[in-house]
């Protein structure tokens, strides 16, 4: 069995997949202790080409190939997938940096790891790096919940290495065809998880691209972001519904109000009217999901809580300043 399976799902990135998957095949692992798992996710244009040819050369390449379900529905066919001990995921237009999976695989070894969360960097598509995320130094073994608690660094999934067994044993599956599914699967593995820790080692490179949901200027592509964080905040309350003790209320409860105060949030930074967002608003009162008394730890989000949601009026206002600076 290896020691761990590395998930990359491919569509559309014949100029970047080469750059990934060679980042990983000449990384410091021996071939014979991981597995590459690639996803093909019924990828239109040459990256599967690439892929196969690479696959010649090494014999640790796994191909598989399914109808397009986009990046969660190709994460939960690699985790079905897997055999090795422990799971990282890598998106397939990103890339890992030299001398940095034997330390991942060392440290989640000797301190019995269900989580690993290491430092990243954000790349533009002229390779130069625009952000890093990195914690001071290496922290103590935490529960998921505590974890939570005491360390704050990314809600992705490509910054952390999983304990399969985690993954598997508490159908740790993600939700297909949404945004924000990084966020929904990281909730339940915190909760779940016993043995949690971060270094500050920076080994992941994402890039960022000019079309990514965060830059678009597509408003159905905004309305659906919105959307997928109601069905976030929808599942996350199932959680809360069902939690017993009172670390896990207090996770759980801090993780939805970060997902309604982040719903208007974005709908002000997008341009959306005063009108759509109080019809959010009643929507979600109406479901008992208007849930932003529990303070959350992201500073400006914390006081738009504070001051905007608690007072839903002055919306109205800084929406009409909002809009006069955009025009």
């Amino acid at each position: 069995m290896p020691l761990l399976s590395i998930i990359v799902p491919v569509y559309n990135v014949e100029k970047y997949i080469s750059t990934c998957l060679l980042s990983i095949l000449e990384n410091d692992l021996d071939a014979s202790d991981f597995e590459l798992i690639v996803v093909d996710d019924g990828s239109p244009d040459k990256s599967m080409d690439i892929v196969r040819a690479l696959a010649e050369k090494w014999s640790n390449i796994q191909v598989f190939t399914q109808k397009n379900t986009g990046i969660s529905g190709a994460r939960n066919s690699g985790i079905r997938l897997a055999k090795g001990k422990y799971i990282l995921f890598v998106d397939s237009d990103d890339w890992l940096k030299p001398n940095t999976l034997k330390k991942l695989v060392q440290l989640s070894e000797k301190y019995n790891l269900d989580i690993l969360e290491f430092g990243i960097q954000k790349v533009n598509n002229e390779l130069v790096i625009e952000g890093e995320f990195s914690i001071q130094r290496q922290t103590e073994v935490f529960s998921g919940v505590e974890y939570y608690k005491n360390v704050r660094y990314v809600n992705s999934v490509f910054n952390k290495i999983y304990r399969r067994d985690l993954v598997i044993n508490h159908q740790l599956f993600f939700i297909e065809k949404i945004y924000v599914e990084d966020f929904e699967f990281n909730t339940r593995a915190l909760l779940v998880a016993k043995n949690v820790m971060a270094i500050p080692d920076l080994i992941y490179q994402y890039r960022q691209s000019p079309d990514s949901i965060t830059r678009t200027k597509d408003k159905a592509k905004k309305t659906k972001m919105i959307e997928d964080h109601t069905i976030v905040v929808k599942e996350t309350h199932k959680l809360l519904g069902l939690s017993k003790t009172e670390n896990e209320i207090g996770f759980l409860s801090e993780r939805i109000s970060f997902l309604v105060v982040s719903i208007f949030y974005l709908m002000l930074k997008n341009g959306f009217s005063y009108q759509e967002m109080k019809l959010k608003k009643k929507q979600l009162i109406e479901e008992g999901l208007f849930l932003i008394a529990n303070p959350i730890h992201q500073r400006d989000k914390n006081l738009f809580r504070k001051i905007l949601l608690k007072n839903f009026s002055l919306l109205a206002i800084l929406n009409k300043v909002t809009k006069n600076l955009i025009s």
